[in-house]
């Protein structure tokens, strides 16, 4: 499943005004209520809980690929993993001004993670290259069902059974419960 944030930081408005849309992040929620996501601040991370990272008050709009079989979400999930660790894709954000891509799979911004991750288990989300997408884009895809709208912490811990461990942010001394691998 994806979960959308419509931020409200100055960079999520930002995000949300250059790109036009309503979305200002997306991440891949693993099958275990675990998310990963590209994230300015860390790259790309394995969190044991969307709210870790976001803050407690955010909401998300959560939705699924139609008809993924679970070798499908397999092969998402294993591509994913294999990016933890990589860089924020900074250059990539100033792609949707610029156009050009450098074809970087060592750095990854959120939108551009989860197209291609989906992409390359054979479910692509959209008819484009993954570094054209931003998280509004690829809400518009007509693969994806909608689960739950304006979802909050409540909803993830009775849904998952996945509570935030800590209000302690440690990653950098700020950032998240990040699983190593």
């Amino acid at each position: 499943m994806l979960a959308f944030f419509r931020g409200t930081g100055p960079i999520g408005l930002a995000i949300r005004w250059q790109t036009r849309g309503i979305y200002s992040h997306v991440g891949w929620i693993c099958k275990d209520g675990t998310i990963i996501e590209a994230w300015q601040m860390g790259g790309v991370l394995h969190s044991s809980h969307p709210f870790v990272l976001h803050g407690t008050d955010t909401k998300i709009d959560v939705f699924a690929v139609r008809g993924l079989t679970s070798e499908e979400s397999a092969r998402i999930e294993l591509f994913l993993r294999n990016q933890l660790g990589a860089g924020y894709d900074f250059l990539g954000i100033l792609r949707f001004l610029s156009r050009v891509n450098r074809n970087n799979y060592d750095r990854w911004f959120c939108s551009e993670l989860v197209a291609e991750a989906c992409e390359e288990s054979g479910r692509p989300l959209l008819k484009t290259e993954a570094f054209r997408i931003s998280p509004g884009t690829l809400s518009w895809s007509t693969e994806l069902d909608l689960v739950g709208l304006g979802l909050g912490v409540d909803w993830w811990e009775e849904r998952f059974s996945r509570r935030i461990v800590s209000a302690v942010r440690h990653f950098e001394n700020w950032g998240a419960e990040v699983y190593p691998s």
